[in-house]
């Protein structure tokens, strides 16, 4: 359990890695989504612990080779997958993203309601209200416009 009321105890290596994955965050997300909507995850997981070639991920995604070498190597770095030779393998983070309920929804949640309407985060703590909701419309709240959501944002 986390103490709030003293500093953390963190090594200055880990907290400057841990201030570069926030700072970066916003890429691997958006990556780790086109890992899976372009089945890229889902491929490297059918080939088991032999892994696919990243000739077989072009192949199979219909993307171009350059889309899938510049995810896949996202993908190693935010450790999803690991490399053995010309293999990829799907790593322990990437089986959870791909297979766990929660992570999924969560994935889709923040990108088809949040993820737009957070650049508005700073009008919003200054305004004292959602401007972010103007990405959907003109409501106080979202639950006002739960019903005029756009598909993919009201099923997620």
């Amino acid at each position: 359990m986390i103490n709030y009321d003293k500093p953390h105890q963190i090594h200055a290596y880990d907290a400057k890695y841990e201030a570069q994955k926030i700072s970066l965050a916003p890429i691997a997300f958006q990556a780790a989504r086109c890992l899976i909507k372009f089945g890229i995850l889902k491929y490297i997981d059918a080939g088991n612990k032999s892994g696919v070639t990243l000739k077989t991920l072009t192949e199979k995604c219909s993307i171009s080779e350059y889309g899938v070498h510049v995810l896949v190597d996202m993908g190693l770095s935010m450790r999803l997958v690991w490399q053995k030779g010309d293999r990829y393998i799907l790593d322990k983070t990437g089986h959870f993203l791909l297979h766990d309920t929660m992570a999924i929804r969560n994935l889709n949640f923040v990108h088809d309601v949040c993820y737009k309407g957070l650049f508005e985060l700073e009008a919003s703590i200054k305004n004292g209200k959602p401007e972010g909701l103007k990405e959907f419309g003109d409501w106080p709240t979202i639950y006002n416009g739960l019903s005029k959501l756009p598909e993919e944002a009201h099923d997620s």
